[in-house]
């Protein structure tokens, strides 16, 4: 089995993350909390490294999608 190391948590981030959760949660509860941890690290990263779009870019885009 190969892994993706660059996806790769860890275990002290996986428990700050159970910590703020309530005492009862579901594996749901969890997977959409460390989700949405990795969406806005994703996010931040891109924007740190100059991978955005301003409004104007991102609206010509979008104009492309529905033609």
């Amino acid at each position: 089995m190969f892994h993706n190391y660059k996806n790769m948590l860890l275990k002290s981030k996986v428990l700050e993350i159970i910590e703020h959760l309530p005492n009862e949660f579901s594996m749901d509860d969890l997977f959409e909390r460390m989700s949405f941890i990795e969406s806005v690290g994703q996010g931040l990263n891109d924007l740190k490294e100059g991978r955005i779009l301003t409004e104007t870019e991102l609206e010509k885009e979008m104009q492309s999608w529905f033609k």
